[in-house]
This record gives structure tokens, sequence and C-alpha cells, in this order.
């Protein structure tokens, strides 16, 4: 499966893990001046209520920072392949490092669809399958948010709503002819100022974090409820 090959690399790595542990250590300052926003801002009354409710926000901030820290990148070179004509010829003429580590993939069978979707699975793979396609069998939770949807392509690369132009797919995002082995992401909205998006409004940019850190499916997971 040639548009599912990757290339893993050590440099690739170090870079991408320096980001994600800026990031991390942002998110940790931002959540700091948060708690002392509230603290020097909170209402003279109820006092016992606001107290409790800024302890589980400490706790839970505390308790998603310690899992993005457990995330690892992977080193991947996103190879940014045409889906349409992807051969070996087509690779990139790309020279290679010491240590680099190339897997070429047998063809996957199915797509994935993770997030704020109802059912969260993975569906079959059928050609000419399209993002609109796998949001009806999937179905949107009421607090998703249509607009950051994103592709996690096979090659991994990241296909939104902003750059699904040129040979990514004609008519639009949710026209998007999928691959095997893509992965429909659908974040939440994050406007609203609940526990559970108290660090999340910081990682409203899905595509730079994905892209820049080399996360998979298996790192969203982790992403997405933050």
């Amino acid at each position: 499966y040639v548009y599912g090959l990757s290339i893993d690399r050590n440099s690739v790595r170090q870079k991408q893990q320096e980001n994600l542990d800026m990031l991390i250590r942002r998110l940790e300052s931002q959540q700091q001046s948060q708690i002392l926003f509230l603290l020097a801002n909170r209402n003279s009354g109820d006092t016992a209520s606001q107290a409790a409710l800024m302890q589980q926000q400490q706790q839970l901030a505390k308790s998603q920072l310690d899992s993005l820290r457990k995330l690892q990148s992977n080193g991947r070179i996103a190879l940014e392949m045409n889906p349409e004509n992807a051969t070996l010829a087509s690779l990139p003429e790309l020279p290679l490092e010491d240590c680099d580590r190339i897997v070429v993939p047998p063809a996957p069978g199915f797509v994935t669809a993770v997030g704020a979707v109802n059912n969260e699975n993975v569906f079959i793979y059928r050609n000419g399958r399209t993002v609109s396609d796998i949001v009806k069998v999937a179905g949107l939770r009421e607090e998703a948010d249509p607009d950051q949807m994103f592709v996690l392509r096979a090659d991994g690369s990241i296909v939104s709503r902003n750059n699904a132009g040129g040979f990514f797919g004609f008519g639009g995002f949710d026209s998007l002819k999928l691959m095997p082995g893509d992965a429909l992401v659908v974040p939440e909205k994050l406007d609203r100022e609940t526990n559970r998006n108290f660090i999340a409004r910081q990682l409203k940019d899905w595509t730079q974090i994905l892209s820049q850190f080399g996360l998979g499916v298996a790192a969203i997971k982790v992403i997405k409820d933050l």
C-alpha cells in the first residue's frame, strides 16, 4: 500500500518532541494564569462552591497535562502524495539519513471516525466513500464542531475544510474521497467554558498540532478529550 508508506526519522522525531514539550509548557503556564485570573475575579458569595469548582478544574487540568506529557512523537515525515496516483514512481526524491525507518504496509480495508461522533468506530472502506458518507453513518453529537473536522490521511498528511482544494478532492471537504486507513476526526466545540475544555480552549488549531508533532490516531484519542 504505497499511499500508506511511512518514513520515520530520528531528527524529525526530536524536533517534533521539542515542539510538543514547548506546547505543554505553554499550556501549563496558561493554565496557571487562568487559575490566578479566576481567583482574582471570583464573587464574594458562595465561596465554598467556587472553591470546589476551582479545585475540580485544577485536578482536571493536571490530569490533561499529564496525558499530554505521555505522548511521544513518532518522527513520521508526511509525504503528501496524490491519493489518486500513489505509485512508487510518485514517491518524493527524499534523501535518506542513517537509521531512517521505512514501512510499507498492506492496504487496510477500513476508515476510522473518532471524536464527537455517536458511533466512534472503524467502517468498511468502499471506493468513492466520502467524508459526508462517514459523517452519516457515524453521526455527529450535539457538541460536535463540523467546521473544525479534518482527515488524518494514511500518508501522514492532514486535510481540513480550509485546505481541501487541489487534488485532495473536488467539491469541498464534505465531498473529499477517503482512502483506506484514513481517519476522520471530529473535534468538540471549544467556545463553552466547561470543565472538559478548561485546557482545550488552548488547542483550537487541531491541524497544526497533529501535523507539527507527528501524532497519529492513538494520540488523537488523548487530545480529543482535552
